[in-house]
């Protein structure tokens, strides 16, 4: 072998018994070859946005189908399903749009209760997964409370724009929740008693949030809601002691008791006439040591 150095360019000779091979050709199609993987991987990076590019862009949804068909309970109506429980035991779920090619566009509950005794997502008031079940009156509507002790992180897939009521209730062990860009509605006590919430992903398409919704989620700490919300129903986060929320200037309706923070940044300068007005907003219902920043953007 023999090294040739000009001008700072290495230059390799191989000798043998066809001659000398010059070394840097083989290095120049590597060259040509790694521009061409660099391409390749370009493109496949294109078509991975492409492909998960959601409808609010104009684009497609990937469908996501069940790993386990048999993990989950369902109902197919007017060409969409709607998902009403789940019998596995993994602890992080990823929440399919699509079972056997068919969309799905909602979580939903109902009193189903599994050979194997799970209750899963109860509706009057549904709770996902556990076998202990117990049950709290709200007026004259009857709640079978259903807890889960393992579930830590859900994940629901776009194309999916509603969750209806109850439907993670008391999944204390629930911490992240992703929320997928279709999703307009969270309906009442969806995820009321989710002690561990911490970390929401929140879905830029929502518009409401329905009573008592985060009611008691005490972990939640700091809460930023999407710009796209207009309705944020009673009691949807009360007892959650929350240190800051920032409320956007769509809101347009905000009910009975619906905030409980230290911090409350209004986008608005003053109050709509939607937000509730029992409210005394110097001080806000929930307490003297509140602090209401309107027209938070100006004044940063």
């Amino acid at each position: 072998m023999v090294l040739l150095i000009l001008a700072g360019i290495t230059i390799t000779f191989v000798l043998g018994e066809n001659g000398i091979i010059n070394m840097a050709q083989r290095a120049a199609d590597k060259t040509n070859q790694a521009g061409e993987q660099e391409q390749k991987d370009f493109e496949n990076i294109n078509n991975w946005i492409n492909e998960n590019t959601n409808n609010s862009n104009g684009g497609t949804i990937k469908p996501v189908e069940p790993t386990n068909i048999d993990d989950w309970i369902f109902y197919e109506e007017n060409g969409t399903i709607t998902i009403t429980g789940y019998k596995g035991r993994d602890t992080e779920v990823v929440v399919p749009n699509s079972i056997g090619g068919v969309p799905v566009t909602k979580i939903a509950g109902n009193n189903l209760v599994t050979e194997s005794g799970y209750t899963d997502f109860l509706h009057s008031g549904g709770r996902l997964w556990d076998k202990s079940i117990c049950t709290g009156v709200l007026g004259d509507r009857q709640y079978a409370y259903h807890a889960n002790e393992t579930i830590t992180k859900v994940t629901i897939s776009e194309g999916i724009t509603s969750i209806e009521g109850g439907t993670f209730c008391n999944s204390i062990a629930l911490e992240t929740v992703i929320l997928p860009d279709t999703l307009e509605k969270i309906g009442e006590r969806a995820f009321e008693e989710c002690a561990s919430l911490n970390n929401i992903k929140w879905s830029n398409s929502l518009k409401e949030i329905g009573y008592k919704c985060f009611a008691h989620c005490k972990s939640l700490g700091k809460v930023i809601l999407p710009n796209s919300l207009i309705n944020i129903g009673h009691f949807a986060f009360y007892n959650t002691d929350l240190l800051e929320i920032y409320i956007p200037k769509n809101v347009a309706i905000i009910g009975t008791s619906a905030i409980d923070a230290k911090i409350i940044y209004c986008e608005v300068a003053t109050k709509p006439s939607g937000w509730e007005e029992n409210y005394t907003w110097d001080k806000w219902y929930v307490g003297e040591d509140t602090t209401i920043i309107w027209d938070y953007k100006n004044k940063q």
